[in-house]
């Protein structure tokens, strides 16, 4: 292997303002090497994805790596030890796996919308509520089929996933800052064996863009 000379010049390079990119397992020399911070394995081989369609939500659609996705995709996961970052590192998150929110999030909405007395008032001065708008059918079949992908609530799309809470939620994409670098992590292979083509430009973007990634 490269040694730790290897990833002394890893981190050099980072240092010196390169971008990194590392794809599903390669992104273990980099958490476990100490090159990224704040950086766990989430431990996707409980799940059994392995060669799965999932769902996929963009949560940066201005960053530069999702040119050209939409809010709602789907990528390919064909092996990965998958990653997880605190709550204080979410922003660096540019898309996750499925729709749903991480733990811990969702619980504190709850909590917000509830009175601190436990007890809810009505406001009788209060003006009635809007009435709910009236639902137009859609004329075109494109219209129709947009929204039937906006309902489609689906996590796996083609495959088998075990244990879906192990997967859903979890980032697909990290755009982490090392020094006057960064670090790209996939918790996917975008390229994986020339399958999943729909995928690839997630790479290219990268590729194409290195160098106006936002801070």
């Amino acid at each position: 292997g490269m040694g730790f000379a290897g990833l002394l010049n890893l981190q050099r390079f980072l240092d010196g303002g390169g971008v990194l990119i590392a794809a599903a397992g390669s992104g273990r020399l980099l958490v476990d090497g100490g090159l990224v911070r704040g950086v766990s394995e989430a431990g996707f081989n409980r799940a059994n994805a392995s060669g799965s369609v999932l769902r996929a939500k963009v949560l940066r659609p201005e960053h530069p790596l999702a040119y050209g996705y939409p809010e709602l995709t789907h990528v390919f996961l064909g092996g990965s030890p998958g990653f997880d970052v605190p709550k204080s590192q979410r922003g660096r998150v540019v898309m996750q796996f499925g729709t749903r929110k991480p733990e811990g999030e969702e619980d504190e909405k709850k909590e917000e919308k509830k009175p601190a007395s436990g007890i809810e008032v009505e406001d009788l001065e209060a003006p009635p509520p809007p009435a709910a708008p009236v639902a137009v059918p859609t004329g075109s079949k494109e219209e129709k089929r947009e929204e039937k992908k906006k309902d489609d609530d689906r996590f796996v799309l083609s495959g088998l996933v075990k244990n879906e809470s192990e997967v859903n939620g979890k980032p697909a994409i990290l755009d982490l800052p090392v020094g006057k670098g960064r670090v790209i992590l996939f918790a996917f292979n975008p390229l994986y064996r020339y399958l999943n083509l729909s995928d690839f430009r997630f790479l290219y973007n990268a590729l194409l863009n290195w160098n106006d990634l936002p801070r």
